[in-house]
């Protein structure tokens, strides 16, 4: 039985929190977040209009109900309040994206109170970020100890732009990202407020305009965190990105210019898709010729799925992909399935 505690219940975490209550060997310890009233918290475990309504939580004085069994609730603004309750935990999930926190867990560590932490964003301080379909294999459960698992994006960029490498060679390349509005933009034009760094305000400024009815253009780390999950020497890669804040509230896209090594067919490069599809365990890679719209990828929990109409070979050696991903949903699949590589033994 792994014993996990849960920080953070914002939209990665409450999703979080649904899957880990499917997995028969997970006991959850503790959830811990900043919002201090407990049936608000039930309420919005229970009702999400984006993945419809789940009755199955309530409140009893301190704690979340799940059906019948209790799930400890706590309010700590800082997690090393947590230590009574986080050692009796094995590992933490932190889905705050609260960038600090990182070193936090790492004195719990060192302390000997918990074993590993899984941070659900890119805090830059972590032993190791890891992507499946990119970098599960250099996961050392022995050495890494603070573990990322990266972000959205780069969940979904990075296992076909590892594979695409390993087999052509990337030169070069840019990426577009279009991602749906996060909770801490705003309705009305106004600051945008960072959410990795709470009380600081974005230098983007264009981001604290109405996400409602914009395309907000703004840079993105999507790039650079998928680097991070590419072998050393690969960090370096010049590829450029940008991203298109979108009026919309789930599932974003991916648009994809890169140079290759070797000169192919574009018979050849759809072959070369359609074969990673059976790769993984894991729902990495999907292939559709159909006619879709992003609202046809919400809940699907595949890492990359490749949109093959868009798929094509530039005078040999320039492609275009086209990629979709449902930014919450198959996110959070990926946190549960780098859980299950985690080792807690020694």
């Amino acid at each position: 039985m792994v014993r996990v505690g849960l920080n953070g219940l914002g939209r990665i975490g409450k999703r979080v929190l649904h899957f880990l209550l499917n997995e028969s060997d997970v006991e959850i310890i503790f959830i811990n977040d900043k919002n201090k009233d407990i049936s608000n918290v039930a309420y919005m475990l229970n009702y999400d209009s984006i993945y419809g309504n789940e009755i199955l939580f309530s409140e009893s004085s301190k704690d979340i109900m799940y059906k019948d069994k209790k799930l400890p609730y706590y309010s700590f603004d800082d997690p090393t309040e947590l230590l009574s309750n986080a050692s009796q935990c094995d590992l933490i999930i932190d889905a705050t994206g609260v960038s600090c926190f990182s070193q936090q867990y790492r004195k719990l560590i060192n302390s000997g109170i918990i074993k590993k932490a899984l941070i659900t964003h890119s805090p830059g301080d972590e032993d190791i970020t890891v992507v499946i379909g990119s970098n599960e294999h250099l996961l050392d459960n022995d050495n890494h100890n603070v573990i990322s698992t990266s972000i959205c994006d780069a969940s979904a960029i990075a296992p076909i732009l590892s594979h695409i490498d390993a087999n052509f060679g990337i030169e070069n390349g840019f990426i577009t990202t279009l991602h749906p509005w996060l909770n801490y933009q705003n309705l009305l034009d106004g600051p945008s407020s960072s959410w990795s760094s709470p009380g600081e305000t974005y230098h983007h400024y264009s981001l604290g305009r109405a996400s409602f009815n914009n395309l907000i253009p703004k840079t993105t780390s999507a790039v650079e965190v998928a680097l991070k999950s590419f072998v050393p020497k690969k960090t370096n890669l010049p590829l450029g990105s940008f991203s298109y804040r979108i009026p919309t509230n789930i599932v974003c896209s991916a648009d994809l210019t890169l140079n290759i090594c070797k000169k192919i067919s574009n018979h050849e490069l759809k072959d070369f898709i359609f074969s990673l599809e059976n790769i993984y365990k894991q729902k990495i890679f999907n292939v559709s010729d159909q006619p879709l719209v992003s609202s046809d990828f919400i809940k699907n929990d595949f890492s990359c799925n490749i949109d093959n109409r868009w798929t094509e070979v530039i005078d040999g050696s320039m492609i275009k992909l086209v990629l979709w991903y449902d930014n919450e949903y198959a996110y959070s699949r990926r946190i549960i399935d780098i859980l299950r590589m985690v080792s807690l033994d020694g």
